[in-house]
């Protein structure tokens, strides 16, 4: 449907003298709001020879001007990241769920099964062997201020590196236990039991003091490095 004519509120400039519009807002603006949509299309391949051998029409759509054209193209991934699993013939060749992301000078990514992948780019990526491999999952990384990567995981871990990241130099960290008394004081009881999974690290520029959140019954466990100390139930 089309329309042949338009009303107007004026004819500027032809009656310039009996209305006050300025010359900046003379123009006419049609606008079209008909309703359009795509088709939707699938089709059939023939993979040992490369090519489509037939198309199936599943919508036609509404709303064409003009006679579409229709093209087809490989949509091959030529870059492939850790991060959402695609896997490559080179590089990182397992499918790793992967828990968390962090740059210091170089980027990190840690995820289940002890997986460490290291990237200049984030682009190219390869993994770093660790003790730790299919052994726990890490969830979380940060980079401090000493130039040390250092990750969270499962079974109550707490493990850092260098941006190296040599085999040699992984330290895990001893979680220390405290209760508190009924008269808010803080009682030593030792190296903690504490097994249970830490899901966030974080760490504090202000005091630069690292803190640690994990599972267990509402328990979380917390402290600032060297020293990590378990909070426990009140006496």
């Amino acid at each position: 449907m089309t329309d042949s004519s338009i009303y107007v509120d004026n004819a500027f400039p032809l009656f310039v003298s009996s209305d006050n519009l300025s010359e900046d807002n003379r123009n006419v603006i049609i606008s079209e709001d008909s309703e359009k949509s795509p088709a939707i299309a699938s089709a059939s391949v023939n993979l040992s020879a490369s090519s489509v051998t037939s198309v199936s029409i599943s919508t036609g759509g509404f709303g064409y001007v003009t006679t579409p054209t229709v093209n087809f193209s490989s949509s091959a991934i030529k870059l492939k990241d850790p991060i959402y699993n695609w896997v490559s013939s080179t590089g990182i060749t397992t499918i790793t769920d992967i828990n968390s992301v962090v740059y210091g000078s170089q980027y990190i990514a840690v995820g289940n099964n002890g997986f460490v992948g290291i990237s200049g780019n984030s682009l190219v990526w390869y993994s770093a062997s660790n003790p730790y491999s299919n052994i726990i999952n890490f969830n979380d990384i940060i980079f401090d201020e000493l130039d040390k990567f250092i990750l969270c995981a499962s079974q109550g871990k707490i493990v850092s590196n260098y941006r190296s990241f040599n085999f040699s130099n992984w330290y895990n960290y001893d979680l220390y236990s405290y209760t508190v008394d009924n008269l808010g004081n803080k009682v030593f009881s030792g190296i903690s039991t504490y097994s249970s999974n830490l899901k966030k690290i974080k760490y504090i520029n202000y005091n630069r003091s690292l803190v640690c959140v994990g599972e267990l019954d509402g328990i979380i466990p917390y402290g600032v490095e060297p020293k990590w100390t378990v909070l426990s139930t009140i006496l």
